[in-house]
């Protein structure tokens, strides 16, 4: 599969961290097929965000994490 990986930045850009309802940084999003199907903040090990992004991945219909 592929993965796009987007970085805002907040400071630049309020209105639409805002808009996707960003309260901090950092803010991980996952969507798949244009859904939003998972959201988790703050810092992660390395391991522990791979982990996370191929289960969001692999989530049922549109279920939020």
């Amino acid at each position: 599969g592929r993965l796009l990986v987007l970085k805002l930045n907040t400071d630049e850009h309020p209105e639409v961290a805002s808009r996707m309802g960003i309260r901090g940084i950092p803010a991980f999003v996952v969507y798949v097929h244009g859904r939003e199907v998972a959201r988790r903040g703050g810092l992660m090990p390395r391991p522990e965000l791979e982990r996370w992004v191929m289960e969001a991945q692999g989530s049922s219909a549109g279920a939020r994490m």
